[in-house]
């Protein structure tokens, strides 16, 4: 059987300080919507925030917008909730950007932990990245039931 999209929000966000909050708050919304537990709706509200603000901060898109689709998953009812944060800008090399705790923590700047971060807090995350923009595309189980700790 095919996935499908029971539910599915998008928002055009304007780089503009704390617009990232939006897409959060959004995610919420959708995830108290199909009562996922607390904890998982605290994982999931980080990784947008991430996501988006790295999408502000990095893809000097000429549109100065953010692109984000919300939406509940799955076979035959609601499995997970899938997010896609997208950008117009001029992405990125992942080798160039690194992403690994271990480097992060020897650098003298404390910044540059959002793929991580993402990565840890989501089930499930791709990203494809090239000069015409970059798509973060992260999903969560909505019951923990049949994943381990951190998505693992």
């Amino acid at each position: 059987m095919v996935e499908k999209a029971f539910r599915e929000v998008r928002l055009v966000l304007p780089m503009e300080p704390n617009r990232e909050v939006e897409a959060s708050e959004t995610a919420s919304a959708l995830a108290a919507s199909v009562e996922m537990h607390p904890d998982r709706v605290d994982e999931l509200r980080m990784a947008v925030l991430e996501a988006c603000i790295n999408a502000f901060e990095h893809s000097q898109a000429d549109d100065g917008k953010v692109y984000v689709t919300l939406a509940l998953v799955g076979r035959r009812q609601p499995e997970r909730i899938r997010i896609t944060v997208q950008d117009h800008g001029i992405g990125f090399s992942e080798e160039k950007v690194g992403g690994t705790i271990p480097r992060q923590a020897k650098a003298p700047r404390k910044r540059g932990w959002g793929l991580t971060i993402i990565h840890r807090l989501m089930d499930d995350v791709k990203i494809e990245s090239n000069e015409a923009g970059t798509m973060v595309v992260m999903s969560k189980q909505i019951d923990d039931a049949d994943v381990g700790e951190n998505g693992l």
